[in-house]
């Protein structure tokens, strides 16, 4: 593996570690978001529908109590469209109730509502519908057996209260619990970010190592082979890096003028054996010849240096190609996930827009509500009133008494519809605060989609830059093979050239000064190959 591929490797694994922890985390954080919204939706439906519940039962009562004053049949239908209206409702109650607690918290309310029902107002409409019974004789029973029931309707309407508080605390707590579950995921976080870090720097230091120890070795040995000390100089470098290529490289480098140099001292010796025998005629055409093929092996070996490099750089230029190709593949999946993500912030905003209308019509209901119990304050309020009026006349003590209860009833009217009302308030307050996250949430997904967009921008510009890049591998990897060829043809001209001066050197054999620089030239590589320990 090369040193490249080393580095985008370690920072590859680092780059999707930590990633992976980004979108474990980030999924966590989602899941536990949705459930959360779903218990407090259910929590907030909860209150609200029991709420509802308690307005449909004081509506019920008051519509009862008013039939047993009266005994018009509008007031009974009225009564009984609403006891249905609150048994419907609280069958929708115990439908969404989950816990033990819940259960049993609300079966005492229901039994309750329904016990009302059956114990005293179907009691009390069969004994206003009695026929065999005068007036004061059926005013006279409702009046005993609603003092006997004294208290049942504000009783069920403190349950009523309870369970909404009980709703609320479990709210509470669930808001809490979140709150907790958000801490731990924090830590979690950046638990995981600091171990990454550790981990990054960790890579870059086995990097730093891998590519510093071994050109500090290979300094080292360039140093001693400098010194003329050819002894000792292989590395042994195992990695398969370019700094291990160029190791072995190095080391064989070594071996060779080793070998060059042993060589060269036998071929000395051999001259200055035989350079009596030549020494009229070679000395001369020897140093010439010698001194031209120096020449052309240097050349000859610096051309083929040039061919491997060029190779080399023209098989990188390939793999950088194929890389760039991946990397652009990748990009264009990127774009992709953008323009997904675009989408689907679009579809978010629209769905929160639509829930903010949807608000705006709750709470235009929820006026009419407020309106309807402001009118039936007033109402009551007008009864009390001509009652009171009434009875400054002259009336019998039965009447009377009658009419103080009808005033008393009028006045747990108008009580019950200042409730309402405050009721009404309160709605109003829950559903401006809704709409109001609404906005800002619909502001904050328009935010999201902005840089998004940006994104999506950048992605798209990322791609463009990476298609110019693999334009440019292309064109450098065709200019380095045409440069490789055109370096062995000048080497194979190089070797006819070399042919020729071997030639030469043949022909200026027999000159008579041959031998004497012949012989002065071998004792001067003897003394150069002296400086080098094999």
């Amino acid at each position: 593996m090369s040193i490249r591929q080393k580095i985008i490797t370690g920072y590859l694994v680092t780059f999707f570690f930590f990633v992976i922890t980004g979108l474990v985390g980030l999924t966590a954080m989602s899941s536990m978001q949705r459930s959360y919204e779903q218990l407090i939706e259910r929590r907030v439906s909860l209150v609200h529908e029991t709420q509802q519940m308690l307005l449909s039962f004081e509506y019920e009562a008051l519509m009862a109590r008013t039939f047993y004053l009266t005994g018009q049949e509008e007031w009974e239908a009225e009564y009984r469209k609403q006891a249905l209206r609150t048994e419907q409702t609280l069958r929708s109650i115990e439908s969404q109730l989950i816990s033990q607690e819940e259960r049993a918290l609300f079966a005492h309310l229901s039994r309750s509502v329904l016990n009302f029902v059956t114990d005293y107002a179907e009691p009390l409409i069969a004994v206003r519908k009695q026929e065999d019974l005068s007036e004061s004789e059926r005013i006279s029973r409702i009046i005993e057996a609603t003092i006997a029931q004294k208290g049942t309707v504000r009783g069920i309407i403190r349950l009523g209260e309870d369970f909404v508080d009980y709703q609320r605390d479990l709210m509470t707590q669930s808001v809490q619990q979140n709150a907790e579950w958000i801490t731990r995921i924090q830590i979690i976080t950046s638990a995981m970010a600091a171990l990454c870090l550790i981990l990054g720097l960790g890579l870059a230091w086995y990097l730093s190592r891998t590519i510093v120890e071994p050109v500090w070795r290979l300094e080292e040995a360039a140093a001693r082979v400098g010194r003329g000390d050819l002894s000792g100089s292989d590395l042994n470098l195992e990695s398969r890096d370019e700094m291990g290529r160029l190791s072995r490289s190095f080391s064989t480098m070594v071996g060779d003028l080793r070998l060059l140099t042993g060589r060269i001292s036998n071929t000395s010796q051999q001259v200055a054996r035989l350079t009596g025998e030549i020494r009229t005629n070679s000395e001369l055409a020897a140093d010439a010849a010698s001194q031209t093929a120096n020449v052309l092996v240097k050349t000859t070996g610096k051309i083929q240096l040039m061919v491997g490099v060029a190779r080399e750089v023209a098989a990188t230029s390939d793999k950088a190609r194929q890389r760039a190709h991946q990397v652009e593949e990748m990009a264009t999946s990127f774009l992709s996930q953008m323009e997904k993500s675009r989408l689907l912030t679009v579809r978010a905003g629209s769905a929160l827009r639509e829930l903010e209308n949807k608000l705006e019509s709750v709470d235009q209901v929820n006026e009419f509500v407020k309106a309807l119990a402001e009118q039936a304050a007033l109402l009551a309020r007008r009864a009390a009133t001509e009652v009171a009026f009434a009875d400054g006349g002259q009336i019998a003590d039965k009447s009377q008494d009658g009419t103080r209860n009808f005033v008393a009833l009028a006045g747990e009217m108008h009580n019950r519809a200042k409730d309402a009302v405050e009721a009404t308030r309160n709605v109003s307050g829950l559903i401006d605060s809704v709409q109001e996250h609404a906005r800002e949430a619909v502001t904050l997904m328009d935010e999201d989609f902005k840089i998004i967009s940006s994104g999506h921008q950048l992605a798209t510009e990322t791609g463009e830059a990476f298609r110019d890049i693999i334009i440019q591998v292309q064109t450098l990897a065709r200019q380095m093979q045409e440069a490789a060829v055109l370096s062995e043809q000048i080497a194979q001209s190089l070797g006819k050239i070399s042919l020729h001066t071997e030639e030469q050197s043949n022909l200026s054999a027999q000159a008579a000064v041959a031998t004497e620089t012949l012989n002065r030239l071998v004792s001067e590589l003897d003394q150069a190959i002296g400086a080098f320990r094999s």
